[in-house]
């Protein structure tokens, strides 16, 4: 059976409605203001229609699985949701699992090498370490998108990947969970 969160009003606690791993939750015309985070999805894929859901530090944060009616880079639920107001930080973000596996044009892994990731049009690493035996680094979070609280959509994709300092010439666009195989330059 899958659940329904409707008509509520939460204020001024931490997450207003939080959504755990495979839950599929519809979630409607609820207010939720003045916490930490409106709606929180970790794992899971709610459907999230009809909200007002403002001064709180991020209306949406999605974690590792994309809300079901998120659209194109968060589109869906802006459209689905016209009361994402006023957020400290934003008004959605979606976050994914990933990792690097570096191998040579041979398609073997090397071991050793660094590896630095890096969003679109941004300097800082948000990532850095060594791979393994098997070519991998650990995994780490990445992020897809962000909308600001102001509307603007600020895309993080395509990551720039660097292998011992120097970018790789197909970089990954971090959208799902999983292993991202780059190719040594």
């Amino acid at each position: 059976a899958s659940v329904q969160v409707l008509w509520n009003v939460f204020d001024g606690i931490g997450a207003g409605i939080y959504c755990e791993q495979n839950s599929s939750v519809a979630i409607s015309n609820n207010t939720i203001t003045n916490g930490t985070i409106g709606i929180y999805g970790i794992w899971s894929s709610p459907t999230i229609i009809g909200n007002t859901i403002t001064d709180n530090s991020w209306s949406i944060w999605s974690e590792y699985a994309a809300p079901a009616n998120a659209g194109t880079n968060g589109a869906g639920l802006v459209s689905d949701n016209p009361g994402l107001g006023n957020n400290v930080e934003g008004r959605v973000i979606q976050l994914w699992s990933a990792a690097i596996r570096v191998v040579d044009g041979n398609g073997t892994p090397l071991q050793g090498v660094l590896v630095e990731v890096i969003p679109f049009n941004e300097t800082t690493p948000i990532f850095t370490g060594y791979t393994d035996g098997d070519g991998m680094t650990s995994y780490f979070q990445a992020t897809q998108y962000v909308i600001a609280s102001d509307g603007t959509l600020i895309l993080k994709n395509p990551y720039e990947v660097r292998v011992n300092l120097v970018p790789v010439t197909a970089s990954p666009t971090f959208d799902h969970n999983g292993v991202y195989q780059v190719t040594s330059p």
